[in-house]
Order: structure tokens, then C-alpha cells, then sequence
């Protein structure tokens, strides 16, 4: 999801009181490099760090080991119940959940033992978000 357009839904739809928005997630990359006090790229290898550069870094000051040569990804993955969300591979094809399928979000997980933390974003509004390798696989709806 657009980071503006989940900003915007955050603020629009969540709650008034300041407490935790229950409608939104964000998933955090797991292996990021970002730019130390030399100005050089460094992994950043504690959930504390990461969580740091999540609430006050900018994308521009990041990159991820999954990309070779020119390119850059976001390195969050924003989430709302029932946000579409495309198949990148095959689980179901009998019942259309296939690769380039359009479906829902309708849960995600967490591996037993993991725990979800609060992060403040931009705009103020807290939600909660895990870092990727602690979610669990699962389809959304066709």
C-alpha cells in the first residue's frame, strides 16, 4: 500500500483517543544495511536498531540485500484489513488462488513465541508491526 494512502487510512480510520490502531499492520524488512555515523552502509542487525531506523530514518538512507544493481524497494510492507494484494506464486490454483490472483488480506500471524510491538508512525498514529521473518505464510481470500 501507498505510504501516503496508509497514512491517510490510519488517520482516518483509527482511533481518536490515541490508543493502538488495531485495523493496520506493517511488516519491517528483516535484512537491512543502513547508513552508520561514517555515512557507510552497515547491517543493521538488532530489532532495537531496526526499530529505530523504522521510526526516524527515511527510505533514502537504507538499502536491502535482495537488490542487485540499480533499484531501490520500500522497505516496509503496509497493511490493512482487506487491502488487495497480489499472488506472486502459486497455492491453490483449483480454487484461483494462483500466480497474478488479486486477493484480500483477511489475517496475518505471527510464529508461536513471537510478539508484535507498537510503532509510532509519522503522522503520530500508533500500529503495530512485527519484522518478516517472524510472520507465519498464509493466503488471503480469491
Amino acid at each position: 500500500m501507498n505510504a501516503s494512502v496508509f497514512i491517510q487510512f490510519c488517520m482516518d480510520k483509527g482511533p481518536a483517543d490515541g490508543n493502538v490502531h488495531n485495523g493496520a499492520l506493517v511488516v519491517l524488512m528483516d535484512q537491512l544495511h543502513m547508513n552508520d555515523s561514517g555515512k557507510m552502509m552497515a547491517p543493521a542487525n538488532s530489532n532495537a536498531v531496526k526499530r529505530h531506523f523504522w521510526e526516524t530514518v527515511g527510505e533514502s538512507n537504507c538499502k536491502t540485500t535482495e537488490i542487485k544493481g540499480p533499484g531501490r524497494t520500500d522497505p516496509l510492507l503496509k497493511l490493512r484489513c482487506r487491502c488487495p494484494l497480489m499472488m506472486t506464486q502459486n497455492a491453490a490454483v483449483a480454487s484461483g488462488q494462483a500466480n497474478g490472483s488479486w486477493v484480500l488480506l483477511g489475517q496475518v500471524s505471527v510464529k508461536r513465541g513471537e510478539v508484535l510491538f507498537v510503532m509510532r508512525l509519522v503522522n503520530g498514529v500508533k500500529t503495530r508491526a512485527f519484522f518478516a521473518l517472524q510472520g507465519e505464510e498464509s493466503c488471503g481470500e480469491a
